[in-house]
Order: structure tokens, then C-alpha cells, then sequence
């Protein structure tokens, strides 16, 4: 009979010696060598090992290992990893079950020191780690916490058995998404990972989700909660027989077809070129997807990144610039012999009369560098955070209405401006009538506010 460690596992069982089963901590001095199998949790109880969430303290939100225990926590971990390394190198495999998220931060015990004398200031320099991504030695591997049951077990995989026998016990904490490891359970989105293995040296690293959950070990279904361990670990015992049994298949019998699988061969091959091309098309129709994505910008953006995209449409529908001072107006334009200036603004409420002040100032400032009095406009992305069907209030409210109005001011949201750029899309020629009413508006900009017309919101 193999014998197994469990390392930092959950499940909840103090072995008898003759079950060659034994339950190890990462800061156990004892070697992982000496088993037949190994079986480690990646779950936050290695955190516990080293931390007390009653007495120390977190950086960014995760647990900060103190400086008295980061050294062995680091020394631990590794040595653990190296000790994985060299079982994989002779033939022997790893089991990972993994578990809810294993990130923290611990001490590297270097320092600066700002300042000097008594305003002299230590700073002690922390680090982040993710274990399951160390002790895996998959720096590529990205891995999500999330729980579920509902799982799909991949046909004609090394793990279909074992998955099958197993199924029911199996509550996945987290999947994860990695090229080089072959998936053999996911989610109910087959791009979610929650059970796949890897070839590496002479063994194979096993992905496992948790299985048998530690709330059901209690007195009254003690007998109940054993059985269930047992059985799993019975079957990773089965599961390691049978990968050990199992040839590499050499590349020449990849390349020879049966005589009753040759129509099911040239099938699957029109198959893959259909695939192929219904990918290259996806991805050309991505890249639209993407270069159009940019201008929802106008939608839910602030600042210089609203600025830009403002500008950027501006420029295409037919606008020029004109330089502006730095640090003052958004955006100076003009078009054909006509001169704009604009206050662009993102907001999370409405638009205010500080808004129309502000835009008056850099009217004034213009007509100070050209001599010229430009269309004053004020571009709004009122109520950013809300979603379109939601900004059901005034972008531009009435005590703000008068002021404007005399000052001779534009006031159009941003939404508008977009609905705008979306039909000219589709009919260039509108520009001198989009202009004209620019112009000719003094207060609310009243085109284009249907914006249902040019955008679906998905349910």
C-alpha cells in the first residue's frame, strides 16, 4: 500500500499508523520525501500556520505575516516547493486540491530610512505571495475564489474516472485558467477550470477541486464524514496506479488512422478549418468591437480620459484645434471660419452654474489670444455612475438655465454628443446642420436626445 501525506489539507481525520496516512503542516520538519504520494491543500489554513487574525495586522486588505515568523514562513514554503520539484523528478506525482484564495503579504526584512535625526523615518519593506502559485511553480496560472458545485467532467481525459467516482463530493472554492495545464472538470463555463494535470519531468502535477466538506464532520455524522474521506483518498490511490501505469504515446501514432476512423479523422479536420475560420472572423470582429468600445468613454469617463475621447470625435466629424494655454481651457476648435470653446466636465450629479463660470473665463481668455468671441459649449457627462435608463434627473438644472443662457452657452451632455457621432456614422453630411445648431442654441441643446434610438441597454 502507497503511503500518503496530507498536506494541510481539509480533511478533518487523525490516521492510524497502519493506514500509512499522515497529516502534515508546511512548518513540519519532516520531509515530503519519504511518501508515495502527496496531496497538498492550497487553501488560506498555510496562512493560519504562521498567522493570528485576532493579533496581527494586514497589508492591502490581506493577512501580513509578523516579522518574528516571516523568515520560516518563507523558508517553509520553499522548501516545500524544492521537496515537490525533486518527487516529480523521479516518477512520483503531486496532488493539489485547491482551495479558497492563499495570498499574503510577510516581512523581506530590508528597510529605508527617509529623513534624519529625530524626523528620521523607517519604512519596513513587505512583499506579496501567492502560495498556490509557488508551491504549483505556475507563475501563468490565474486563479479565481469562487464556490460552486455544478461541475462539467471533460470525456477521454486521465481524470474522467477518477472525476466520475468522485463527482459527488466535489465543491469546487476555486477554477482557474492555465494554457499548459490540460483541463480535465470545469465549471459550467468550460473555460473555467477546476480539475486538470500536467506532465513534468517523470510525474504529473494534479489540479483537484476541495471534495468531502469539513462541515459535515461532526459527532452525529462522524462515521458518515470518514467513510466519505476514505473513499477519496482511496481513489486518488487508484487514480496514482493508474497514471503511473499508463505509456507516453509516442508522436509517430498520432500520425497513422485506423481504416474505421478515417471518414470521423477527415471529418473532424473540416471541422478544425471551419472552427479556424469562424475564429479569424470572430477576432477581426473583436477588433471592432474593441476600437468602437472606446467611445462609450463618452458615457462613463472624468477627466483627461473624457477630455481625449471628446476631442478625438470632434476631430473626426470635421473639427480642427486651436492651441489652448496650459492648464486652462479643454478644448479650443474651430470649423470652416466658425470658433468654439468648450468646458468638457465628467460629474457623478448635474451640471452647475460653477460649470458655465468656468467656461466664461475661458471665453474670455480666448478672445484675449485671437480676438475673436467663440460659441461658448459646456459638454457634460452628468451622472456618470449612473446607468442611461437611471438618469432620470436634469443634467442641466434650471438655476443654471439663466446664466447660461445670457452668456450665450451650448449646454449638451455627453450622450448627446455620442447619439450624434452615431448617426453621423451613417450619414456624413449632417455635420453643417450638427454645427448650425451648435450655434444657434443658447441653453439646453434640445437634438438628440432619443438616445434609445442609438443604444441598447442588455438586460
Amino acid at each position: 500500500m502507497k503511503s500518503i501525506a496530507l498536506v494541510g489539507t481539509n480533511f478533518n481525520i487523525v490516521y492510524k499508523p497502519y493506514a500509512k496516512i499522515d497529516n502534515i503542516h508546511i512548518h513540519d520538519s519532516k520531509t515530503l520525501l519519504d511518501y508515495d504520494i502527496v496531496i497538498i491543500g492550497l487553501n488560506s489554513g498555510i496562512i493560519n500556520e504562521y498567522y493570528s487574525y485576532s493579533l496581527d495586522e494586514t497589508y492591502n486588505g490581506y493577512p501580513l505575516i509578523n516579522e518574528n515568523t516571516s523568515r520560516g514562513f518563507i523558508d517553509d514554503i520553499y522548501r516545500r516547493r524544492e521537496e515537490i520539484k525533486s518527487l516529480l523528478s523521479i516518477g512520483k506525482n503531486i496532488y493539489f486540491i485547491l482551495g479558497d484564495e492563499c495570498t499574503c503579504y510577510y516581512h523581506t526584512y530590508e528597510k529605508n530610512i527617509s529623513g534624519t535625526g529625530k524626523n528620521a523615518k523607517t519604512t519596513f519593506i513587505v512583499d506579496q505571495i501567492d502560495i498556490a502559485k509557488v508551491l504549483l511553480g505556475e507563475d501563468k496560472i490565474k486563479i479565481t475564489n469562487s464556490e460552486g458545485h455544478n461541475i462539467n467532467i471533460l470525456p477521454n481525459t486521465k481524470l474522467t474516472d477518477f472525476s466520475k467516482k468522485v463527482k459527488e463530493f466535489i465543491y469546487f472554492k476555486s477554477y482557474f485558467k492555465c494554457r499548459f495545464i490540460e483541463s480535465a472538470v470545469t465549471t459550467s463555463n468550460k473555460d473555467n477550470v477546476v480539475a486538470g494535470l500536467i506532465k513534468v519531468s517523470n510525474g504529473y502535477k494534479i489540479i483537484l477541486p476541495e471534495m468531502v466538506k469539513e462541515s459535515s464532520y461532526n459527532k452525529k455524522h462522524e462515521k458518515a464524514y470518514l467513510d466519505d474521506v476514505d473513499f477519496v483518498i482511496d481513489s486518488i490511490r487508484t487514480l496514482d496506479d493508474t497514471l503511473n501505469e499508463n505509456c507516453d504515446i509516442p508522436e509517430w501514432v498520432n500520425k497513422i488512422i485506423l481504416s474505421n476512423e478515417k471518414s470521423d479523422y477527415l471529418e473532424c479536420i473540416n471541422i478544425e478549418s471551419e472552427i479556424q475560420k469562424l475564429n479569424e472572423r470572430k477576432n477581426q470582429i473583436q477588433l471592432n468591437l474593441n476600437k468602437s468600445f472606446q467611445y462609450k468613454k463618452l458615457l462613463y469617463s472624468s477627466g483627461k480620459e473624457l477630455e481625449n475621447i471628446v476631442q478625438k470625435v470632434f476631430l473626426e466629424i470635421g473639427f480642427s484645434l486651436l492651441p489652448v494655454r496650459i492648464n486652462r481651457s479643454d478644448l479650443n476648435l474651430t470649423y470652416k471660419d466658425l470658433h468654439f470653446v468648450c468646458e468638457i466636465k465628467g460629474l457623478t450629479k448635474s451640471a452647475g452654474e460653477k460649470n458655465s463660470n468656468q467656461l466664461q473665463k475661458w471665453e474670455t481668455e480666448f478672445f484675449e489670444d485671437y480676438e475673436i468671441h467663440p460659441k461658448q459649449i459646456l459638454i457634460v457627462n452628468a451622472f456618470r455612475e449612473v446607468p442611461l435608463s437611471g438618469r432620470i434627473e436634469d443634467s442641466f438644472p434650471n438655476q443654471m438655465l439663466d446664466y447660461a443662457t445670457k452668456k450665450e452657452q451650448c449646454l449638451i451632455t455627453t450622450t448627446q454628443l455620442l447619439c450624434f457621432y452615431l448617426c453621423w456614422l451613417q450619414n456624413n453630411k449632417i455635420i453643417d446642420d450638427f454645427v448650425e445648431q451648435l450655434i444657434s442654441t443658447n441653453g439646453i441643446f434640445n437634438y438628440y436626445n432619443n438616445w434609445e434610438k442609438y443604444i441598447d441597454e442588455i438586460n
